[in-house]
């Protein structure tokens, strides 16, 4: 119960659904912590409007909600433990549920 109930939290993150809109279109994904904001900007700009301003805050976020991603499939590397945010499908991959 209790790790359901982190991982809505976590699923509340501003940056979650952007992400998971993001890596629907994609295997992978790979740039600077700038390109990682714009990508996003991109995706859902009415999401980070008053939102942060620098690049780095968006990568501190998408650390907090890793577990989350992890959930839906989606694998997180951030510096300084790669040279670049990166995110790709992992094989766990779970089935898409009809809406």
């Amino acid at each position: 119960m209790y790790q359901e109930q982190k991982l809505a939290k976590l699923k509340s993150s501003r940056l979650f659904q952007p992400v998971c809109l993001v890596m629907r279109e994609r295997r992978e994904w790979s740039g600077t912590a700038k390109q990682f904001k714009e990508i996003l900007c991109q995706h859902a700009p009415d999401a980070f409007t008053g939102w942060y301003r620098a690049p780095g805050k968006f990568v501190e976020e998408l650390k907090e909600i890793v577990p989350a991603l992890r959930e839906e499939g989606i694998g997180v590397s951030v510096p300084p433990e790669s040279a670049l945010v990166t995110l790709g499908k992992t094989s766990t991959e779970r089935p898409q549920q009809p809406e």
